[in-house]
């Protein structure tokens, strides 16, 4: 593999941990309307909770995500240091 193929390589999967990011930041926005709507009596305890468990599980899933990409991200470098 090549130069040009490791740094793209290496952005593609930075890219990918950057959506992960995104997508827990919508994730919390989720949070937040769901207690704003259960604050204002639009929906019951136990809905919230359910769709919170579901988020949770949601971050969990990218957190996850997040520590197997920076593990690749850093095998990358280790192999570009090696050249």
């Amino acid at each position: 593999m090549n130069l040009n193929e490791k740094v793209d390589q290496q952005y593609k999967v930075v890219e990918m941990y950057n959506l992960i990011n995104d997508s827990t930041e919508l994730f919390i926005s989720e949070v937040e309307e769901l207690l704003e709507e259960f604050k204002n009596g639009e929906r019951d305890s136990i809905a919230v909770v359910n769709e919170i468990k579901e988020v949770v599980e949601h971050l969990y899933i990218g957190e996850r995500e997040k520590e197997t990409l920076y593990k690749v991200i850093e095998s990358i470098g280790e192999v570009n240091s090696d050249n």
